[in-house]
């Protein structure tokens, strides 16, 4: 239950995200350069909308219920594996996607992550 309001909650934050971005960065953005950093900034929230308010759930979910049983080395594998990938692609990214490098970067670690964490919860599963 707690998974499907996890995903539910995201869904709704993330189409609220993708409906009032560019207003939003319009309220902190004044001056000549204004309409090209709202572009900017929108095209960074809309991939962040999904990535950072839709997907974390799943490894957040995962992460907690290993956290729960006590499994924290789980936890910090999954915390280290998708920090280290964040700051690695970021490096990696930005130089030719701009601030879009960022947001794909910690998709990229969000991904990995639960390319690690899944597998294992499927493990504990099976051996209970």
């Amino acid at each position: 239950m707690g998974f499907c309001w996890s995903l539910d909650t995201g869904l709704e934050i993330c189409a609220v995200v993708l409906l009032i971005r560019n207003t939003v960065l319009k309220l902190f953005v004044t001056g000549e350069s204004a309409e090209a950093i709202a572009v900017i900034g929108g095209q960074y929230l809309a991939i962040m909308a999904v990535f950072l308010y839709f997907f974390p759930p799943l490894p957040m979910d995962f992460r907690a219920f290993t956290g729960g049983m006590g499994m924290m080395k789980m936890t910090l594998l999954g915390t280290f594996i998708q920090t280290s990938l964040r700051v690695i692609f970021t490096w990696l990214l930005t130089p030719s996607m701009g601030i879009s490098g960022v947001a794909f970067a910690c998709a990229a670690g969000w991904s990995v992550m639960l390319l690690v964490e899944i597998p294992y919860y499927f493990h504990l599963q099976r051996s209970r």
